[in-house]
C-alpha cells in the first residue's frame, strides 16, 4: 500500500506554541509529531509514503530522508501553495497502484489501514473516507449519508451529532484527472463537495481516538496521549 500524507502545512493557529517549522514537525517529547504517523505506517506494513511538502520542506527532508525503517519515502515538493487538491494531484504523479490512501498530516488516529483499503476495494467506490460520529462540534464540516453512501458535504456549523471525516481517505489514482497540474485547489470544496453526487463515495466508519493537532488546546492533548509511547 502507497499512503501521501499531506504535510504542506504552516500551522497558523499554532503560532503561539510552534514557529517557523511545518506543522507535522510539531515537537511531541523531543520528536516530530510526524514521526510518531510514520512509526505507525510501518507497525501497519506500509512499504511507501509520498510527503506532500511546502513550507519550509526542507526541515522535514533533511530529518526523515529517504527511508524510516522500513518505509520508503518519496517527496512531492510544492514551489507555490497548491491547497489540498493541488498536492494531491502533484502527489498522485509518484504513485505505482491504482488506488492510494491519502491522510491529513496533523491527525491522530488508530485507524486499520488495511481494513480501510480492503472496505475501498470491495465496495468498488471511487473515493471511501473514513468517518467518526462526534457530538457538538463546529470546527469541522459533516457529511450526510444515504444508504450507506455518502450524499453531500455540508459547511463547518454547530453539529450536535453528525459524521464527519477524519481527513483520511482512498481514492482511484487517476480520480482527478479533470484538474489542470501545478493549480491551486481544494480537495474537500472543490473535489468531494462537487463530485459526491456524479461518483461513488462511500463511507469506513471509524470509532477511536482522533486528534487533530491544529489548535493549541489539541497540541497539548496529543502531547499528553503520546507521552509513554516509544519510536
Amino acid at each position: 500500500m502507497e499512503v501521501i500524507i499531506l504535510s504542506g502545512g504552516f500551522g497558523t493557529r499554532l503560532n503561539g506554541v510552534i514557529k517557523n517549522i511545518p506543522k507535522v514537525m510539531a515537537p511531541i517529547n523531543d520528536k516530530p509529531f510526524l514521526e510518531y504517523i510514520l512509526n505507525d505506517l510501518n507497525e501497519q506494513k506500509i512499504n511507501k509514503v509520498i510527503l506532500a511538502t511546502g513550507y519550509k520542506k526542507e526541515y522535514i527532508k533533511d530529518y526523515f530522508g529517504n527511508k524510516y525503517k522500513d518505509i520508503i519515502i518519496e517527496y512531492s515538493e510544492e514551489e507555490q501553495p497548491l491547497g489540498t487538491g493541488g498536492a494531491i494531484l502533484k502527489a498522485l504523479t509518484k504513485v505505482t497502484s491504482n488506488n492510494v490512501i491519502i491522510m491529513n498530516g496533523d491527525i491522530y488516529t488508530k485507524l486499520n489501514f488495511a481494513d480501510l483499503f480492503k472496505c475501498h476495494l470491495n465496495s468498488g467506490a471511487d473515493v471511501t473516507l473514513s468517518l467518526k460520529m462526534m457530538e457538538n462540534f463546529e470546527r469541522y464540516g459533516s457529511v450526510t449519508l444515504n444508504n450507506n453512501r455518502i450524499i453531500n458535504f455540508n459547511e463547518k456549523k454547530f453539529v450536535s451529532k453528525g459524521y464527519m471525516s477524519v481527513g483520511c481517505y482512498v481514492f482511484n489514482s487517476n480520480i482527478l484527472s479533470d484538474f489542470k497540474k501545478n493549480t491551486n485547489f481544494s480537495i474537500e470544496n472543490d473535489f468531494f463537495t462537487k463530485y459526491v453526487k456524479r461518483m461513488n463515495f462511500m463511507p469506513y466508519f471509524y470509532h477511536d481516538i482522533f486528534i487533530d493537532i491544529g489548535i493549541p488546546e489539541d497540541y497539548e492533548l496529543i502531547k499528553k496521549v503520546l507521552n509513554n509511547e516509544s519510536i
